[in-house]
């Protein structure tokens, strides 16, 4: 529903509302933090994590609530991994850790090269399930699923040819003397849909579901090779000393001269993650990463690393979804990307951790089931809407 009628009184009263319930939210973050919390504050919670489900809201979270986040979340990456049989106690502290994560900026900024705050262009992702879109210079659209008969564009001295097996690969015919403007391409997949795409350099990029990368057709001529990214990514780049790749995200800047590495930026998830596998990358000109390490960047832009498991980490590049002490919603967003279902909460939900591993193309009853025998959670499914509830 859409208004074309404006007041002054109605904007006060909008904006009272709005105040008012960011209130009620720092109140509830203020009672969990202290252990003061009731039934109703967690029921409050899973509600609005409902509402976040259909609704994009921004979120402006005071500098106390952002030093909560760190603070807890370093008490939950500390916390023991266990099988996924085998449950963990639910903490409060875990409670305000997922309820802050939903807080966060929708808008997403980022830092370029000279460290200041960029907008990267818009990133459309297709509607529906199992789609590819590629987006040309011109702005003409090609839906890689559907016409796959089309599989080979030539663009601006370079060729894109489609292969069936879901390869995008790009040809630079452009000669030493010739000094065209850059011209852009975006590659963008939808739930339920992965794309490997190879460079005009020989850089492969595998694409996960409900991502995007706009690149140029060519890097001829260019001091750096520059890619944008919204969701998830697995780079390998050829390596150049004399065009360095950087990948810009939401709120960071990665950059490399040839190394394996994931980058984790979906809008929905409270931190980018990049995870190096094999060379060495920087990220925001502050951090320096070596294989086996994770880079963590908020909203805030504020920076930290971690050492993971990168094997867990690019797991969904071999067709798995895997998960160390993960509790039901951060499984759930993963599990929403690759399949075609919506998911509610009902009442107060346990944040029980689970680890293990299930086959992506599995199907979501199975997954379904997994998943509600090993937690403390009733799980329904009535068409493609998923109900999650506490026995």
């Amino acid at each position: 529903m859409s208004l074309t009628l404006y007041n002054q009184s109605a904007d006060q009263t909008v904006r009272h509302k709005i105040m008012t319930d960011k209130n009620k939210i720092r109140a509830i973050i203020s009672r969990i933090h202290k252990g003061d919390y009731s039934d109703e504050d967690l029921l409050q919670y899973n509600a609005w994590c409902n509402r976040q489900q259909d609704v994009d809201e921004e979120s402006d979270l005071s500098d106390k609530s952002e030093q909560i986040f760190r603070s807890v979340k370093k008490r939950i990456n500390g916390r023991k991994h266990r099988n996924i049989v085998v449950r963990t106690a639910a903490v409060a502290a875990s409670v305000l850790f997922f309820f802050l994560l939903q807080l966060l900026l929708k808008n997403d900024k980022n830092i370029d090269s000279g460290g200041s705050i960029a907008m990267i262009h818009e990133h459309q992702i297709p509607k529906g399930f199992r789609k590819a879109v590629l987006t040309l210079s011109d702005g003409d659209t090609i839906d890689l699923i559907k016409d796959r008969a089309q599989n080979r564009f030539i663009q601006d001295n370079s060729i894109t040819s489609v292969s069936p097996d879901n390869i995008v690969r790009i040809y630079d015919t452009q000669s030493d003397t010739d000094r065209m403007e850059v011209s852009y391409n975006t590659l963008a997949t939808s739930r339920g849909q992965q794309f490997k795409i190879i460079l005009s350099d020989g850089t492969k990029v595998w694409l996960n579901a409900a991502s995007s990368i706009r690149y140029p057709l060519s890097f001829s001529h260019q001091k750096e090779r520059k890619v944008e990214l919204m969701g998830e990514a697995y780079f390998e780049v050829t390596k150049s000393e004399q065009q360095p790749f950087i990948v810009t995200s939401r709120n960071q800047q990665v950059k490399v001269l040839g190394t394996h590495f994931n980058i984790n930026s979906y809008p929905d998830e409270p931190l980018v993650k990049t995870t190096l596998l094999e060379g060495a990358v920087e990220v925001n000109q502050e951090i320096v990463l070596k294989p086996g390490e994770q880079s963590q960047v908020d909203k805030t832009n504020y920076a930290s690393k971690i050492r993971v498991d990168p094997e867990i980490v690019t797991s969904w590049k071999n067709g798995y979804f895997e998960f160390r002490n993960e509790n039901i919603y951060e499984i759930m967003r993963k599990v929403v990307r690759f399949h075609d279902i919506q998911v509610a909460y009902e009442g107060i939900i346990p944040l029980d951790g689970m680890s293990g591993q299930i086959r992506m193309e599995d199907d979501i009853v199975k997954i379904l089931d997994i998943l509600g025998s090993t937690s403390l959670l009733k799980i329904t499914q009535d068409d493609n809407r998923v109900n999650i509830c506490k026995y």
